[in-house]
């Protein structure tokens, strides 16, 4: 990585995407959302840089999320493409800026285990 005063377009994006994944996190643990986890697969991936995944109690709040996501993210630029039904356990929103949120209900998150699925993706943060 460089340093401040020789910015590249890359480091740049790696800050930009960065942030869109901590501000991700800060909106799920606004929203009560449980076990909270980020998750960098730089290194690992070449259709993400990083997974914030994180357990809702009901689909009631799955909605809440989705829509709390949706606009808060919009405001910052991003474009979010929710996948899946709050019925069905799971729904991923795409960010399409290499960052991708995974919501689950609690069954379904112990089912798919995205974190052993991912196991070798550093934990930037968790969220209890």
């Amino acid at each position: 990585m460089s340093t401040n005063s020789e910015l590249n377009d890359s480091d740049l994006l790696f800050y930009a995407n960065v942030d869109l994944a901590h501000n991700a996190v800060d909106i799920l643990a606004d929203r009560q959302v449980s076990n909270v986890v980020l998750l960098d697969l730089t290194e690992l991936s070449a259709f993400a840089d990083y997974f914030v995944i994180g357990t809702v109690d009901n689909i009631r709040q799955a909605r809440a999320v989705i829509d709390s996501v949706q606009k808060n993210l919009q405001i910052s630029g991003s474009r979010i493409r929710p996948e899946g039904e709050p019925e069905s356990g799971w729904v991923l929103m795409d960010t399409q800026d290499g960052l991708v949120i995974h919501l689950f209900s609690m069954d379904a998150r112990y089912h798919y285990d995205l974190e052993g699925l991912w196991a070798h993706a550093k934990e930037i943060v968790r969220v209890q």
